[in-house]
């Protein structure tokens, strides 16, 4: 398997962002900030992890179940701890009343790790296939429809590069300059 560091990191950037926005959105964005840091950090790693594999689906798949499903899991031993510790004061069913209203939040954190894993992957399958964003730089090197590709670069000549190298007979204190040429 191959591992993408391009991947990992856009990955990283974008669940942390979705997941504090859809923290920021559940609680309202007059909340501070440092609410959503915790959900913030859980979007770095689950990012990193979805984005790292370098195909969208697969990266999408794997983060909307790591953002989802462990969420869930951490509000299944909330319930467990809330309801041993203060039992006397739930009311009868409110445990699957909480895990019921927290679903909906539980499905925008798994749309958050989707979104992160696929668009890392999709970042990271665009580098692998050589292609290049859209910029000016990239835009003034492709060639016009037409014309063909090698024309592009019609002015530019192969220079030789000037390679060092210490032939075996000879003390290493003198070098030998040998011209290479590209290719």
């Amino acid at each position: 398997m191959n591992v993408s560091g391009t991947g990992a990191i856009v990955g990283a950037g974008v669940g942390a962002v979705a997941r504090a926005g859809v923290m920021l959105t559940w609680v309202g964005f007059d909340a501070p900030i440092a609410i959503a840091l915790p959900s913030a950090g859980i979007g770095l790693l689950v990012g990193a992890i979805a984005g790292a594999l370098g195909k969208p689906v697969r990266g999408a798949i794997v983060g909307a179940i790591l953002s989802g499903f462990i969420f869930e899991l951490f509000m299944c031993a909330c319930v467990s701890v809330a309801r041993d510790v203060a039992s006397p004061l739930l009311e009868k069913g409110a445990e699957a009343r909480f895990l019921t209203r927290v679903l909906p939040y539980t499905l925008l954190m798994a749309l958050a790790g989707a979104l992160a894993g696929g668009v890392g992957g999709a970042i990271a399958q665009a580098k692998r296939a050589g292609r290049q964003p859209e910029s000016p730089v990239f835009k003034a090197a492709q060639p016009e429809p037409g014309q063909p590709e090698s024309s592009v670069f019609k002015d530019v000549q192969p220079q030789p590069e000037k390679i060092t190298e210490v032939p075996p007979s000879v003390p290493s204190t003198e070098f030998k300059e040998l011209p290479r040429f590209p290719g």
